[in-house]
């Protein structure tokens, strides 16, 4: 459920930012998280290009 996946995201979150690692990798080294997802679909969500594809069309829009 939903309250069962944030409590693992938090937990690698914390990890990551305790120990200063990379999130996504503490994400891939967790058994209980890569039972739910698969490396190809975390790398997708990662992807900043699919996040940013519109950057260009706004800065048009706001004058920059």
């Amino acid at each position: 459920g939903r309250t069962k996946a944030y409590d693992i995201v938090q937990r690698n979150a914390m990890q990551a930012w305790k120990e200063g690692t990379d999130f996504k990798e503490e994400l891939l080294s967790d058994k209980e998280f890569c039972h739910f997802i698969l490396r190809r679909e975390l790398d997708k969500i990662f992807d900043l290009d699919y996040y940013l594809r519109n950057i260009n069309k706004i800065f048009k829009k706001v004058g920059l």
